[in-house]
């Protein structure tokens, strides 16, 4: 959803009640928050290297033959569309980063549920 979207359907709202957001699992509300943070995708090299090395470690080989790499480009073609975005891996260095993402960045906002403050007795 789009920030003009979100305020659109929250303009449709009359009064200024709280917000809240529903948590269905526990069928129980919770206090939302808005934070900014960042989406990646695998680039295209990180993605060829990956398929590459996997057929390379199958077959025990150190050279792709012409015709599976025809069909290896395929496969990774079809991946690379199918790449999702996701939160980056936080076990990477800034230098692993660059590799696996390149470019493929986003901002985005949240709205993130908090947990309530239980009362203790």
């Amino acid at each position: 959803m789009k920030k003009n979207q979100l305020i659109e359907q929250l303009q449709k709202i009359k009064g200024n009640p709280d917000i809240k957001m529903w948590n269905g699992l526990v069928e129980d509300w919770m206090n939302i928050e808005i934070v900014e943070c960042e989406l990646v995708k695998r680039c295209a090299e990180n993605v060829r290297w990956g398929i590459e090395t996997e057929w390379k470690q199958k077959n025990r080989s150190k050279e792709i033959p012409a015709d599976v790499q025809k069909y290896l480009d395929q496969i990774i073609k079809e991946q690379i569309r199918e790449e999702e975005w996701e939160f980056p891996n936080k076990y990477l260095d800034e230098e692993g980063e660059k590799r696996w993402y390149g470019k493929n960045r986003k901002k985005v906002v949240m709205i993130d549920a908090k947990r309530k403050k239980q009362n203790v007795c």
